[in-house]
């Protein structure tokens, strides 16, 4: 699976990466900041776009809404130290995989495998 990781924390984006490679996923690009993100999504077109909700230039909420008119819909995994509450806007703009830092891998593989069907 192609992945676009997304994440202000260069240590989060490095612990991502080598997680997902060692899986036998490719990370096919990262991003820091929410226009960038929006940037190397439409240029990469990854299969998964992982998705951190706060960072600089508009956070992940600005990302999910500025992606919702893209075609095909994005399908994104939510990796966030956001509470629960805090995730309701995300939730209703269609999201599914909403994962706590710090990633564990069994978690990130059942959204992978519930977002390739």
């Amino acid at each position: 699976m192609n992945i676009l990781i997304v994440d202000d924390s260069p240590f989060a984006r490095l612990q991502l990466r080598a997680m997902l490679e060692e899986h036998g996923h490719s990370v096919i690009g990262e991003a820091e900041d929410a226009p960038s993100a929006c940037t190397r999504y439409l240029e990469l077109k990854p299969d998964v776009m992982t998705l951190d909700m706060v960072m600089p230039g508009g956070g992940g909420l600005h990302v999910l809404m500025a992606l919702q008119v893209t075609e095909p819909s994005p399908r994104i995994v939510v990796v966030s130290s956001l509470n629960e509450e805090s995730m309701a806007p995300v939730k209703e703009l269609g999201v599914r995989h909403i994962l706590h830092k710090p990633v564990a891998w069994p978690q990130l593989e059942q959204a992978l495998e519930e977002l390739s069907r």
